[in-house]
């Protein structure tokens, strides 16, 4: 009985055992699941921003050899010669992208750099030629270039010669070459990526061993052997390539991996960013969380928490190192930029935090790239890493800091006073140098930084980063031999890019509808009191943005080249008014136009002006170009060669801007120049130097005379500046004192009511007594 009772009592132990462990497995099972679900969804999450921020980075390296290419292209005088021009921007491609370059023009003549015998052959213009030679850049990939005999990839730009397109300049470059420069590996090297088109062809890949070397074709290569797991079917992902959408994908190919793919479109050449993220580890990971039984004199339910305690720990690492992977500066050993702006934007969407207490810091080395040139990027990633650990010494320990790429850091911090934060990242930067302390060559590292303090108020931490970054690049324009510099972003600086991108964007069709106004201001002959001329000065009136002073498009257009555009258009209209006077029968005045530096690129730039000024058969002895004192005096020999050529089209020239920066008055020798233009700096004399004043400005008008040149006054506002100028035998006054600059109809009533007169120095007292 006993016997009976005791296997009946076993049994029922043995069936709640049993019923107890099934339970347990089910959780566990269940655990397992929601688990796993979290881990790839937090999987896709991080692969995603990890792609958006490379897509990001690479769209800006695929941009890069176009405006190397402009620049090479704008920069080289030269563009008659196609052989030296291609072997130029060979031998400057300083990142190694390009294997040849080739010179097309309109007639499929063509040069390459790689034709050794230095002869032109004929190739048939494709529709992406044809695209360039209606002036767009382009990139483009080709299985099969007439140029390198085998696929490619082309960036081509366009070369103006006298305004219009005359040919193209096309750079060929192999997919291997691409993915050097644009690809790098994800998670520390478990991931990659691919640059594919929307056909699916793989336009360069990434250069990891773990790459099948027969992967073409990405569409292709699924089709083959693919196995898709999360439901989607091949159509439906080359139909998200075709309409430019993102997407996930899960597969395994036929190296029996299983993988998790997100195609992202880079709005370049129909292309897209593929990155890769092979799967096993997650899936390793998560079966390898061992359960360990036991059935000794604890019981069931220590067993059972023994094995959910050793679950969780084993749960724990894994998510710890899957963090690691993928939060992790692999140079500084510091959290990358991806965990850096998921903690910033935590911090500012915390309710009890003002978002005003912080401040955001974007910094750099200045020559970054001569320092990787010359230690290789072994010595360039210590660098960093030095820099790394020397800035952390600095910081709160609530403070953020990351390496964001290269050489620039961003930082977040507690809003300080501006004064104690520049005395912050001083004494880093001292620090930085320290290494220079017993060094016989002495190697400083200068470092730009641009600050931001976060406003209340909602604002992307996109537009954060942004604005730190323009402060930064405001830093870097700053001349100066400290080792720290930094700017502070600020709205009008803002204000102004916005309104500087508005006026480009503008500035084509403001010509076309000639909004460009002449206007021109009087230069009165002091000796004689008549109108010696006028200077031709542009305004910019716009039905849109009114009266546009030109200190607020003249340097931008300096900058993009349009201003050569402006001369021409000034000297047209000062053709204009001139053809006027003498049809009706009056007499021309001389007006003096201004040239500016970017009319240097071209050799053959007077032909415009000879041109306007032959269609208006305007004598060219009313005509002349003011060459400022900084463009005179940077390169003697081509200036007085240049001057000559003036000469010889018959025009004469003017240095504008005398004594605005630093002239030698020994190097006016060497310039053959009709005019001399005083400063208006001159006349802004502090009073205890009015004598040496007077003296200076008197000897540089007898030298000026002795060398033959006739002289003008600029910025003249008082009777007693223009009775010294007077005494001291000065030519020609220009200035408020008579005249602003005024629109052509008001310029010619005051030529028409002008009297030899009006010159009176009644009431004269001297600023130079």
């Amino acid at each position: 009985m006993f016997g009976f009772e005791t296997r009946k009592i076993h049994k029922v132990l043995f069936i709640c055992l049993l019923a107890i462990l099934l339970i347990f497995f089910a959780v566990m099972v269940v655990f397992y699941s929601i688990n796993k679900s979290k881990a790839y969804q937090e999987a896709e999450m991080n692969l995603q921003n990890v792609s958006e921020i490379s897509a990001s980075a690479i769209q800006t390296k695929l941009t890069q050899p176009l405006h190397y290419m402009n620049s090479i292209i704008n920069s080289y005088t030269d563009k008659t010669n196609p052989k030296k021009l291609v072997e130029h921007m060979l031998r400057n491609d300083t990142n190694d992208i390009f294997q040849c370059f080739t010179w097309i023009e309109k007639d499929g003549k063509a040069y390459t750099s790689k034709d050794t015998k230095n002869s032109y052959s004929i190739i048939t213009l494709t529709p992406y030629m044809e695209d360039i030679f209606s002036g767009r850049s382009y990139i483009s990939f080709t299985n099969y270039s007439e140029i390198s005999r085998t696929e490619a990839i082309l960036f081509g730009v366009p070369i103006l010669t006298n305004g219009e397109i005359s040919s193209i300049v096309i750079g060929n470059t192999s997919p291997t070459k691409l993915g050097n420069y644009t690809l790098f590996d994800l998670f520390q090297g478990e991931g990659y990526a691919h640059l594919i088109d929307s056909r699916g062809n793989v336009v360069a890949k990434s250069q990891s061993s773990k790459i099948s070397p027969t992967l073409n074709n990405f569409f292709k290569h699924l089709k083959i052997g693919a196995k898709i797991f999360n439901g989607k079917k091949i159509q439906e992902v080359i139909s998200d390539f075709e309409n430019n959408k993102s997407g996930f994908l899960y597969y395994k190919l036929e190296d029996n991996r299983d993988k998790m793919a997100y195609y992202q479109p880079l709005n370049i050449a129909n292309w897209f960013l593929l990155s890769i993220l092979p799967t096993e580890n997650l899936n390793k990971n998560l079966l390898k969380q061992p359960l360990y039984f036991s059935l000794g004199f604890l019981g069931l339910l220590i067993i059972t928490g023994i094995i959910i305690f050793v679950f969780y720990i084993f749960n724990k690492r894994y998510r710890e190192n899957l963090e690691k992977t993928l939060y992790t500066d692999p140079i500084t050993g510091g959290i990358n930029s991806v965990k850096f702006e998921k903690l910033v934007r935590e911090r500012l969407r915390d309710k009890n935090t003002d978002p005003h207490a912080y401040t955001f810091i974007s910094l750099d080395l200045v020559g970054f790239k001569l320092i990787n040139d010359i230690n290789g990027g072994g010595g360039g990633d210590a660098t960093l890493t030095y820099m790394y650990n020397k800035l952390k010494k600095y910081l709160e320990p609530n403070d953020l800091m990351c390496r964001v790429d290269a050489d620039i850091f961003n930082i977040l911090i507690k809003t300080k006073h501006i004064e104690v934060m520049e005395n912050l990242l001083s004494k880093f930067t001292e620090d930085l140098n320290s290494f220079n302390e017993n060094r016989k060559d002495k190697y400083y590292l200068r470092v730009k930084a641009g600050l931001y303090t976060i406003p209340n108020g909602w604002i992307s931490f996109t537009t954060i980063r942004d604005r730190s970054n323009i402060a930064r690049k405001i830093a870097k324009k700053k001349t100066s031999t400290d080792l720290f510099v930094y700017d502070i972003f600020n709205d009008a600086e803002l204000h102004r890019q916005t309104k500087e991108r508005e006026y480009e964007n503008a500035m084509k069709q403001a010509l076309e509808n000639q909004e460009f106004k002449m206007f021109l201001q009087p230069k009165i002959n002091i000796q004689t009191g008549k109108i010696a001329g006028a200077e031709a000065l542009v305004r910019w009136i716009s039905p849109t943005y009114g009266m546009i002073q030109p200190d607020a498009f003249i340097p931008m257009f300096e900058r993009n080249g349009f201003i050569t555009q402006i001369d021409l258009n000034q000297f047209k209209q000062a053709c204009i008014f001139l053809r006027e006077l003498m049809d009706k029968g009056k007499e021309p005045i001389h007006i003096s136009v201004n040239l500016s530096r970017a009319h240097l690129f071209n050799p053959n730039f007077l032909e415009d002006f000879i041109a306007i000024r032959e269609e208006y058969n305007i004598p060219a002895a009313y005509l002349e170009f003011e060459i400022t004192e900084s463009m005179a005096f940077e390169q003697l020999e081509s200036m007085s060669i240049l001057i000559n050529k003036i000469h010889e089209a018959g025009f004469t020239c003017s240095i504008d801007d005398f004594g605005s920066g630093y002239s030698s008055l020994n190097a006016l020798g060497d310039i053959p120049a009709d005019v001399l233009k005083l400063d208006r700096a001159f006349f802004k004399i502090d009073p205890y130097k009015k004598v040496r004043n007077k003296r200076i400005i008197a000897s540089i008008i007898a030298l000026a005379k002795q060398l033959d040149m006739k002289v003008v006054a600029e910025g003249i506002e008082t009777t007693s500046q223009a009775h010294f100028l007077h005494d001291v035998q000065c030519d020609i006054i220009q200035g408020f004192i008579y005249s602003r600059p005024l629109p052509l109809n008001e310029f010619k009533k005051f030529i028409e009511t002008w009297n030899e007169q009006n010159i009176t120095f009644d009431s004269y007292d001297s600023i130079f007594d």
